[in-house]
């Protein structure tokens, strides 16, 4: 088991329907919002939670023109040691 966090936040004009977008994108991938920006997954595996987190940092680093990146924090730990 593995479980991720990912909050961010992205700047640009009114209205910023960005961060709506990367909701769904999260929320398919397996994350669920727990907070403002904030969102955390359980997933099966270490490898599975990084996908995850990957599948946002892909959408951040896409984001269209006129929005950026504020900030980003990511955070995740296994409880499967060998």
């Amino acid at each position: 088991m593995a479980r991720a966090l990912l909050r961010s936040s992205i700047n640009g004009p009114s209205p910023n329907n960005q961060q709506h977008l990367l909701r769904a994108q999260l929320e398919y991938v397996g994350f669920a919002r727990i907070g403002t920006g904030s969102y955390e997954g359980d997933f099966a595996t270490y490898e599975d939670a990084l996908a995850g987190l990957q599948a946002g940092i892909d959408f951040l680093a896409n984001l269209p023109a006129g929005f950026r990146l504020d900030h980003l924090w990511i955070y995740v730990d296994t409880s499967d040691y060998p």
